[in-house]
This record gives structure tokens, C-alpha cells and sequence, in this order.
């Protein structure tokens, strides 16, 4: 999967396939799809333009040829070219081909789990409105009406309309089933793909480029302006070329991967700062955002590191709080889940100081938030814990059973004191609260500080998770998240709703109240993950000594010289996308000797496009996990560059 994005319009694609487009609002539902009609056995050959987000795909059919309709000759090669216009909203593929070639335009494909009706997404044949065009040009107009429902039964604001136009040797064809079938024949042509709220400024836009970009010019200026935007956003980045040693056998591989998560970040990047979690998920999550953040400074992208931030603060005051996912553009388009005042509140409390510590710049307006980040944790305090968001990823990905999301939370409480110390730090500097209630907090967080090993550690062993809260307080009777009964559905999909926990321990829908279900397995046990024990440098906490550390995360170096795997559970396979470059880092900043098959390891588990996954399994990524990740990718290049930050010893 790649994506071509420009802040409003976002596009992902799977070698010469459109598997969804968002635009102009990142979180609102996808337009399309637009596969190529072709054997299984055809091939095809996506290479990204260094730098940028532009696409060439070229195809090429198999052995036993490619025959599409009775007289239709062999395709021998066909190239496609893809971007997005920085300043419009505009997706442009021209087309190259010696043969014919059909590709089938499908309205209203999955995302994030839910079938959108087709008869949400209205059709109109717009014909020629391009008449000032010297070659054939026809249009499709497909508009999403206000309210239209997308993820989790959530609505669009406002009404948005797609102009779907060709030029050149191609013709639209509806077929049986209300969808779209294109025939291209031999020669040059062109789709564009131009969406905005209101049909007015589609087809205004889409009329200035070819007013503009006359193909009587006899050149096609909109790819130029592309590859402009694109160089001046890659000059603004730090010169690894110079940081790398030129000597280094891996030097051209990581440049390559610097290059193609810088550009994959920005594609996601939403014009009001929010980021894509991936192709599944069409929201801004915090927790991928912190990740993210940190990657941006590292790579020298301080603007849109510090767009996320002022991000947060507009959500913050227009709600008063942040969920897990908030929309971008979109903002009605929240998306509330389980524990929202815990883990990601100290991700926001941890990555604003983290940009004032390394830029001297507290932005406007953060002090509400981060009062406000910190203070709505306090209640959730039992026997010096915070328990788990139940959406973080080794919980969202299987590693760690959700039945264990009122156990104290490692993570969620070393980021609370870490974020905490530093908040309260900057508070009394700024007399942000009076001296009182600072003295108030700095009890609080001292007293989490000194129970913090005893709760987590046994016999030097480090734990993800302490089942003793759940003595201090119980779990609580309403919650908000996704029925646990196992035939619950609606449409099709399970809901997102409030849930009351039923007498077994299950979350349940007013639906499933009564319903009986298998009794909950033990809630006792204890884990140890990788991806914890590794994020106590990560951090940047001094909880425990260096000489701790490396005594808890040990096991998994140890795992990873036997076997060259980086598990989460040391007794598993999975790995979450970001483990590789956790153990990196930790390798890195304890001068570890594996820190240099680490590299190896990570730069191998980045895909074809230069991106890495949600999760993986014998490092390969399951298939129905999330690509075009910016947090593990964020995370895992940091890690990269934190390697050749190290110096001659990395030589």
C-alpha cells in the first residue's frame, strides 16, 4: 500500500490500483476504487519518484497474455503516472499504453469495517462540460450528501462532491451492477479526480487546470508544480547524506527509507495537522501522533511536528477533551473509546514538552490542555496505578487479552509519572496552579514514583500489567466501547456504544443485557511484552537505572540472538511494527552489540513501498493488519537515525 496525499485529498494505493480516496476531509467516507481488470499471473512494477509522491506503474501481462474482449490485442506495456496537485484538489493518473486496457471503477468501498449503501453516493453523468478541451473529455459527478454514514455509524458534516473526469482515448461505461467500467485504448490519456465540498469549487478547480494546462501547450505543467512542492518539502529535511558514513553497506537503504516515511508522513498529514493512522483507519489517533511527532523532529520536520500539536489544542477547544481519534477536517467525526482519560492524556503531556524541550516553544493556548491531561487521570489512581487504554496496540492487535484493561498499566503509569514530573515542573515555573495544589500533585506523583517497582516488578522482573488494582476499585459498571457478546451485530457490524458490565464481567449492549455467555477466563495472570520494557528509555523516565533496564529487557535480546526475531511476548511470535525499532533504540543508547543486526532487522521488515505495518508474525505483517503506518514507521526511522547518531562505532 502507498498513499499520495496533499492535506485535503488523500489517495492509497495498492501497486496500479485506487483502494479509497478521502478528500476534502481526511475522516469521512471513501469515494472509489479503481482496479485494473487483469489475470492473476499479470505483473506490474510501482516505483516511487525519490522525493516525492509520485507514482509510475507500469504493467505488463503474462505469458499467457491478456486478453480483455474478443479483437482486443495483447498489451505489451502500460504506464501509469499518479499524483495529487499541491494546491488543488486534484488526483491526476496519465496513461500511456501500446494495447487496450479496461479498468473497473467500484463506488463506495469498505472502510474501516463498514459497506457504505450505494445509493448514499449519487451518480450523475456530467457528459462534456469541457468543451474548450480539443479531445474527448466526459465526467462522472459522485456526491456524498450531509450525513452520509462512514466508520462506526458516524456522519459527514456537510455534503462533498467528486468530479471524475477523462480526457483522451477513454470511454465510461456503466455496468449491471450501477458501477463503472472504462475502456482505454492505444495512446495518451488522462483521469483527474478533483473533490471538494461543494460541486462549485470541484468544477472551478478542475476547470482552472485545464484552462491553465491546455494540452495545446503540448507539455502538461501540473506535474512540474508537483515535483516543485515536493523538492522544496525534501530540501527542508536534515542532510542524512552527511550523517551516514558513505562507507556504511546499509547507507543507501536507510537513505531510502528517510526519504519514503518523511514523504509517507506528509501525504497523511491533514491541513489541520492531524495524521492518518493508515489506510484502515481514518482518524488522527494520539497515540500514533506521538510517535509521529518525535519522528518529524528527528527528521527535521518542526512545522508539522508542531501542526499536531496546535491540532490538539483546536479539538481541545472545541470539546474540552480528546478521544482516542478525533476527525480531521471533519470534526464531528470523533471517535470515543475506552479509557480515553488514561495512556494517550500522558502522550499528550510527554510530546509537548518534548517540542518545548528541544525547541524552547510552548504553543499557544497549551496550558488548558495540559492541566486538563493531567488532572482527569487523578480519579482513575488505585494503589499508585492507572490501568490500560483499551485501544493501545498490543491490546488492539491480540498480544495482551482485553480482559485486562482495569489491571494497573505499566505504560499508562510510568507515562503519568514521566509526564507529570515534567508538567508540574514547567507548572511551578509558570504558576500554572497555586503553590497549594502543586504541592498537592507532587504528593500524588511521588507517591505513584515510590510504588512503581513494587507494582511492576517481581524478583526483577518486569510486568506489563498488576491485576492488585482491581482490589483498590472496581472495574466500572458503564463504559463506552464495542459490545463483547460474540453474535453481537448491527448491520453488520458490532456497535460503538455505552456498554454495562454484565454478571460475568462482560461489556455489554442494552441488546446483549440478558444474554449468557462462556465464563471469563482468568484475569490474574501476568505479562511480560517487549514493548513496554523497552519504552522505559524510550520515554525517557529514570524510573530504573540503566543496569535495570538492561537486566529487564535482557530476555528479548537474548530471544533475538537465538532466533533473529523481536517478539512483544517473549513467548510469542507477533511483533508490533514498532518493536524493531524500540529494541533498536534500546540497543543504541546501552551501546548493545546487537544494535547492528538490529538495523539489519529492521530495515528488512519495511515493505516494497518504505513503509511498516501494524503488527507482523514471523516478521512477515499479518494480512488484516493496517499498512501505511505512520507511528511504527515514525518510531522505527527515529530508531535509524538514532543508530547513525551513535558515530564511528556504527562505522
Amino acid at each position: 500500500m502507498h498513499a499520495i496525499g496533499n492535506g485535503n485529498m488523500l489517495v492509497y494505493g495498492r501497486g496500479p490500483d485506487i483502494i479509497q480516496l478521502f478528500g476534502p476531509d481526511y475522516t469521512g467516507p471513501s469515494y472509489l476504487s479503481l482496479s485494473v481488470l487483469r489475470q492473476n499471473n499479470d505483473l506490474y512494477e510501482s516505483t516511487r519518484e525519490a522525493g516525492t509522491a509520485i507514482w509510475t506503474h507500469k504493467l505488463f501481462p503474462s505469458s499467457e497474455g491478456w486478453r480483455e474482449a474478443p479483437g482486443w490485442s495483447y498489451i505489451s506495456e502500460v504506464v501509469f503516472t499518479d499524483y495529487v496537485l499541491p494546491y488543488q484538489n486534484i488526483f491526476i493518473r496519465d496513461i500511456n499504453c501500446t494495447s487496450p486496457i479496461r479498468l473497473q471503477l467500484t463506488l463506495a468501498p469498505h472502510v474501516f469495517g463498514d459497506l457504505y449503501e450505494k445509493s448514499e453516493v449519487q451518480v450523475y453523468d456530467m457528459g462534456e462540460p469541457f468543451t474548450y478541451i480539443h479531445r474527448h473529455a466526459r465526467s462522472l459527478l459522485m456526491r456524498f450528501p450531509r450525513g452520509t454514514l462512514f466508520a462506526k455509524r458516524m456522519s459527514t458534516h456537510d455534503e462533498s462532491s467528486l468530479l471524475f473526469t477523462v480526457e483522451g482515448n477513454i470511454e465510461i461505461k456503466e455496468s449491471e451492477d450501477g458501477d463503472f467500467e472504462l475502456q482505454i485504448y492505444p495512446g495518451q490519456s488522462r483521469i483527474l479526480m478533483c473533490c471538494y465540498h461543494s460541486y462549485a469549487d470541484a468544477f472551478e478547480a478542475l476547470e482552472y487546470v485545464f484552462k491553465q494546462f491546455s494540452a495545446e501547450d503540448g507539455e502538461w505543467p501540473p506535474l512540474q508544480e508537483c515535483r516543485e512542492y515536493w523538492r522544496d518539502f525534501t530540501a527542508r529535511r536534515r542532510d542524512f547524506t552527511k550523517m551516514i558514513p558513505v562507507n556504511h553497506p546499509h547507507r543507501e537503504k536507510a537513505l531510502e527509507l528517510i526519504d519514503s516515511v518523511s514523504v509517507l508522513i506528509k501525504c497523511q498529514q491533514s491541513a489541520d495537522g492531524g495524521v492518518m493512522a493508515g489506510h484502515h483507519y481514518c482518524f488522527a489517533y494520539v497515540r500514533d501522533m506521538s510517535g509521529v511527532l518525535r519522528g518529524l523532529m528527528e527528521l527535521g520536520y518542526f512545522h508539522e511536528a508542531r501542526a499536531i500539536l496546535q491540532y490538539w489544542i483546536r479539538i481541545f477547544t472545541l470539546y474540552g477533551n480528546l478521544c482516542v481519534a478525533d476527525g480531521m477536517g471533519n470534526e464531528s467525526g470523533r471517535l470515543p473509546w475506552t479509557n480515553d482519560e488514561v495512556e494517550i492524556t500522558s502522550y499528550i503531556l510527554l510530546d509537548f514538552i518534548y517540542f518545548y524541550e528541544r525547541t524552547g516553544e510552548m504553543p499557544d493556548g497549551a496550558e488548558p490542555l495540559l492541566k486538563w491531561a493531567f488532572e482527569v487521570q487523578i480519579p482513575h489512581i488505585a494503589g499508585g496505578m492507572i490501568e490500560f487504554n483499551s485501544d493501545e496496540t498490543y491490546i488492539a492487535c491480540g498480544v495482551l487479552p482485553v480482559r485486562y484493561t482495569y489491571n494497573g498499566s505499566a505504560e499508562s503509569t510510568m507515562m503519568f509519572i514521566t509526564g507529570g514530573e515534567r508538567l508540574l515542573s514547567l507548572a511551578r515555573q509558570n504558576a500554572w496552579w497555586s503553590p497549594d495544589k502543586l504541592d498537592e500533585y507532587d504528593a500524588i506523583v511521588k507517591d505513584m514514583r515510590d510504588k512503581f517497582k513494587e507494582n511492576f516488578t517481581v524478583n526483577g522482573r518486569f510486568y506489563v500489567n498488576n491485576p492488585l488494582r482491581e482490589k483498590f476499585t472496581e472495574p466500572p459498571r458503564f463504559r463506552h466501547g464495542v459490545c463483547q457478546a460474540d453474535d453481537c451485530t448491527r448491520g453488520g457490524n458490532r456497535p460503538l456504544t455505552w456498554l454495562e458490565r454484565n454478571g460475568q464481567g462482560y461489556y455489554v449492549c442494552p441488546k446483549c443485557r440478558d444474554k449468557t455467555m462462556k465464563p471469563m477466563e482468568d484475569r490474574k495472570s501476568r505479562y511480560e511484552l517487549g514493548s513496554v520494557s523497552m519504552k522505559l528509555l524510550y520515554n525517557g523516565g529514570d524510573l530504573f537505572s540503566e543496569e535495570e533496564i538492561r537486566q529487564i529487557i535482557t530476555p528479548y535480546f537474548d530471544i533475538f540472538r537465538k532466533t533473529n526475531r523481536v517478539p512483544s511476548d517473549a513467548a510469542g511470535t507477533r511483533s508490533i511494527g514498532y518493536d524493531y525499532g524500540l529494541m533498536r533504540y534500546n540497543a543504541v543508547v546501552l551501546d548493545d552489540p546487537a544494535r547492528d543486526d538490529l538495523l539489519v532487522k529492521t530495515l528488512s521488515t519495511a515493505d516494497s513501498t518504505g513503509a511498516w505495518a501494524e503488527c507482523y508474525d514471523n516478521d512477515k505483517p499479518e494480512d488484516w493488519c493496517c499498512r501505511c503506518r505512520a507511528w511504527e514507521s515514525a518510531i522505527n526511522i527515529e530508531a535509524i537515525i538514532k543508530y547513525f547518531e551513535g558515530g564511528k562505532k556504527n562505522e
